[in-house]
């Protein structure tokens, strides 16, 4: 990803971000990507390693979202360039953090957040408790260490073969596992823990 005088690494989810902030200056009449409409991007988006910082800290996501879309549907910009030159910055910020610790993982969603908190959206997030920089970046590189399974449920399926022959469920599961991938970062193992009648299955 490019930008003035940057080669950034973004994460996948990231990058999906800053197609939404794009796509939502553009409907707003803006040539600019701001960075108000790149924490519209991060509330558009609804997962990730920002969220899981939301969710530590008991943010009230509907109402900044809503303040959100307040704020860049009012934003006036006298700049020309494709992306704010406080974007530019935010972006700078973010890659000293993911630097820190998680080099080969890229820039994420926390990361993100944290450089926003010292942007022009600042304000923002100081209405919903987010001022402590360097707290925000210790829960989001905590978050990036800990193995997925502490941070989400398991998924439990329960599959009815019928006549299936067993390569066609393995395909299913391997299409499952990869759609969670997409979704949650990490694959799956599946592990058989037995095999009952579906009269035996508590629904």
């Amino acid at each position: 990803m490019k930008f003035p005088g940057l080669k950034l690494d973004l994460s996948i989810r990231s990058q999906h971000c800053l197609k939404l902030a794009k796509d939502h200056a553009k409907q707003n009449g803006r040539s600019t990507v701001t960075t108000a409409d790149l924490l519209f991007g991060l509330m558009k988006i609804g997962q990730g390693m920002h969220w899981l910082a939301f969710e530590e800290n008991k943010i009230n996501t509907e109402e900044l979202f809503t303040d959100t879309k307040a704020l860049t549907s009012d934003l006036q910009i006298d700049e020309t360039a494709e992306y704010s030159s406080d974007l530019i910055n935010v972006f700078k910020t973010a890659e000293r953090y993911s630097n820190r610790r998680n080099k080969t993982l890229g820039i994420s969603t926390g990361h993100l957040l944290v450089a926003l908190m010292h942007s022009d959206v600042s304000g923002l997030l100081e209405k919903y408790g987010l001022t402590d920089q360097e707290k925000i970046a210790s829960q989001v590189e905590r978050f990036l260490n800990e193995p997925w399974q502490t941070r989400f449920s398991p998924l439990r399926l329960v599959i009815d073969p019928g006549s299936a022959p067993p390569e066609v469920i393995a395909g299913i599961l391997s299409d499952i596992s990869t759609l969670y991938r997409l979704k949650k970062g990490s694959g799956i193992t599946f592990e058989v823990q037995g095999v009952y009648s579906l009269n035996e299955v508590l629904w």
